[in-house]
């Protein structure tokens, strides 16, 4: 009988698991590696996150996580040129406050003139937080979909979108058998049938692995998801577009005190996201129904016209905006992520919090490690596991 691993979830944990365990040398040779998802791969925050990667921003729990991740993210791109396919660069970053002009004060120093060039003269204050051996930037819908189309060139990985696994047969705490339906049939419709008794099951269902625990395995985990909001404009400034900066702002302009975060991008699109007016709003039940509100992504484009009034303002035809979007980004009640056993052949990888897309290959290459090795050897998850 051939060893199955069902994945539920095509984000970036979901698609980096199926990556390793293919790669991986205890792989058995007729083994088979299943990705289910819902909508799309990197429907939810893998594709609509900022890409930001961070070495030593972390705490204790997910130190040696980061560590190891950050790692596979720089061999990953250098053995797959991930500059050129999903964006992958070394970036340095700032932290600034910032006020618009009836606010101003005087700075004592002048930020990098690759950032002040274009940001204009409202900066108050400055620091650097991150240099470019401590902080990176991907493009994760391009990097999780890249990632993937690897494992697949194994020939041992099929994808299956617009399924949703709805039933899992269990003999104690081993997964014996998993079903997935078309969405919307619950089994009643188009369905697949996997037995995973030689394999295994992988929940990497982001912000909906609480609710997929509780209805299909009938396990308690504490995994939500907060919604987030961003947008990616398209300045008329090159030297912003291709600024190796990621900057954090406190912003004070006549709408109030505003934190957006700025990514630009290598292709010429700069990413922004951050607080906004738009109240909060319940997880929907699948990643397809999630909708962005116009007030927050309208704050958003208010917030970085001031930042940048000759380059990022949309209205009067500076920059264009490019994407309006929101994510649901997956959080937990208890600590910063849950990574590791669920039952004898059930692993979890989720609630990463905005880390997700840093932790993204660290925690697929640990959960490929726990299905085929039973122990964790590439870093400590002892604090994050459930």
């Amino acid at each position: 009988m051939s060893a199955t691993f069902v994945i539920v979830g095509g984000g970036i944990v979901g698609c980096c698991t199926a990556y390793f365990l293919s790669q991986s040398a205890n792989l058995p040779s007729n083994a088979k590696i299943i990705v289910i998802e819902t909508g799309t791969i990197a429907a939810g925050a893998s594709g609509k996150s900022g890409g930001f990667l961070a070495l030593d921003w972390h705490s204790a729990a997910t130190a040696s996580l980061a560590k190891l991740s950050f790692g596979l993210h720089a061999s990953l791109a250098n053995e797959h040129d991930g500059a050129t396919k999903w964006g992958y660069r070394r970036i340095s970053t700032l932290s600034l406050s910032y006020s618009s002009a009836s606010k101003r004060k005087t700075t004592k120093s002048a930020p990098p003139e690759e950032v002040s060039s274009w940001l204009g003269s409202g900066i108050n204050q400055f620091s650097a937080i991150g240099t470019k051996e401590t902080t990176a930037q991907v493009t994760p819908g391009l990097f999780t979909r890249e990632i993937l189309e690897l494992a697949k060139k194994s020939g041992k990985v099929d994808v299956f979108e617009g399924y949703e696994v709805d039933e899992v047969k269990m003999e104690g705490k081993k997964a014996i058998s998993v079903r997935a339906s078309a969405v919307g049939s619950s089994g009643n419709g188009n369905t697949l049938n996997f037995d995973v008794s030689e394999g295994g099951l992988v929940v990497a269902a982001g912000p909906w692995a609480g609710m997929f625990a509780k209805s299909v395995l009938g396990l308690k985990i504490n995994v939500g998801g907060r919604r987030a909001h961003s947008i990616v404009i398209e300045p008329n400034f090159d030297a912003a577009s291709k600024s190796e900066y990621a900057l954090f702002t406190e912003l004070q302009d006549s709408t109030g005190s505003w934190g957006p975060e700025v990514y630009p991008r290598a292709d010429g699109t700069v990413y922004i996201c951050g607080p906004n007016p738009a109240p909060d709003a319940p997880i929907p039940a699948r990643v397809t129904d999630v909708v962005f509100d116009p007030i927050a992504t309208q704050s958003l484009v208010s917030q970085v016209a001031s930042l940048s009034p000759e380059h990022f303002d949309v209205a009067n035809g500076k920059a264009t905006l490019k994407t309006e979007q929101a994510c649901y980004l997956p959080t937990t009640s208890k600590g910063p992520g849950l990574v590791g056993s669920l039952g004898d052949n059930i692993v979890i990888g989720a609630g990463l919090a905005v880390w997700g897309i840093t932790f993204g290959p660290g925690t697929g290459l640990c959960l490929s490690e726990l299905l085929l090795e039973g122990k964790v050897k590439s870093a400590d998850i002892r604090s994050i596991e459930p």
